[in-house]
């Protein structure tokens, strides 16, 4: 079992769109900010346009 410091239950430090835990919220909203913001990333390779960071991290495995 693991204790969260400051009062902080593991919900309010767990991603709600892929689940990762990052223990603090700090660090949860970094994540959230670099992997799920809502933006118009483009790849490099084919040109496709993707809503956010994780899912063109995602395709640039598949594209090359």
């Amino acid at each position: 079992m693991r204790f969260f410091g400051h009062g902080q239950s593991q919900s309010e430090t767990k991603c709600k769109e892929c689940g990762t835990d990052l223990h603090d919220p700090e660090r949860l909203r970094k994540h959230h900010e670099k992997a799920h913001k809502k933006l118009n990333e483009k790849c490099r390779t084919c040109g496709t346009v993707f809503n956010s960071l994780d899912e063109l991290r995602k395709h640039k495995k598949k594209c090359k």
